[in-house]
């Protein structure tokens, strides 16, 4: 196993994809393997768990594994069963999908948003649903009340309402470099990563700013590093009320920038965070 973009746990299960091509279930206590799955093509993105409503008080728990081909996989995620549906959505699929209300809303770097139903894999919904994208995706999508945001490595976050089964744009926001890790959304507040070194914070999402955001309305912030100045958001996080976001730096090491303004490599804090 080289790389690993992710894993997961569900139950008593680690959930990984490895850059050769292999999905193993591992056992949490042992490390033993429970089962593997082999698309034999590389696995980019960590999966998505989610339920779906079959009747008589029965709900599995589906799991969505993607991969570089464009497939996409639903898995019983208890058991070594076969995959229980396969969709291919001819291109490939660099982040990793969520799953809300059996629906499975899975990215591709062409720049479409598809939805699928979690039972059969049917696509319920494409955004947008013309034939061009809205550029290479590759962060995490994320997903809160209703609305889904999408970012793009041409630096725009996509602001999508997926509410009513179907998908309709309610803004689009720039954020100047390039989004390359997952927006998150803490205490209604939208944080937005990019490669530029910066990190937005877009208004509350009850507030009259939060329908159409723009750069005078936002908060950015700039990440300054004495180790290097060249830098981008991998992915974000909030844990006990503490937001964090992982960044890789030039020379392949990573730091960790909280929402108090102090960030960590190797232990120490050693770079700062100022507002613009």
């Amino acid at each position: 196993m080289t790389q690993s973009p992710g894993l997961v746990t569900y139950g008593k299960n680690v959930y990984v994809g490895t850059t050769e091509g292999t999905f193993y279930a591992l056992d949490q206590t042992s490390g033993d393997e429970r089962w593997t799955m082999m698309p034999e093509v590389r696995i980019s993105a960590a999966p998505a768990f989610g339920r779906f409503d079959i009747g008589q008080g029965a709900d599995p728990m589906i799991m969505v594994v993607v991969d570089d081909a464009g497939i996409v996989r639903g898995h019983d995620a208890t058991s070594d069963k076969a995959v229980l549906w396969v969709k291919s959505l001819g291109a490939r699929i660099r982040s990793s999908p969520v799953v809300i209300d059996g629906v499975a809303m899975v990215a591709t770097t062409e720049g479409f948003i598809h939805g699928l139903d979690l039972r059969e894999g049917d696509e319920l919904w494409k955004y947008p649903d013309g034939d061009e994208g809205i550029g290479l995706v590759s962060a995490d999508l994320t997903y809160h009340e209703g609305t889904l945001y999408v970012g793009t490595q041409e630096g725009i976050l996509h602001i999508i309402d997926v509410s009513s089964n179907t998908a309709e744009l309610i803004c689009e926001f720039d954020a100047i470099s390039a989004i390359v890790a997952n927006p998150l959304v803490v205490d209604n507040v939208v944080y937005v990563g990019t490669m530029g070194q910066n990190m937005w914070t877009l208004p509350p999402r009850n507030s009259a700013a939060a329908r159409c955001p723009t750069a005078s309305s936002c908060m950015q912030w700039t990440l300054r590093s004495r180790w290097h100045r060249q830098w981008s958001a991998t992915s974000c996080t909030c844990l006990r009320g503490v937001f964090s976001m992982r960044a890789k730096l030039a020379t392949n090491d990573f730091l960790v920038a909280t929402r108090d303004g102090g960030s960590r490599r190797g232990g120490h804090i050693d770079t700062s965070c100022s507002r613009r």
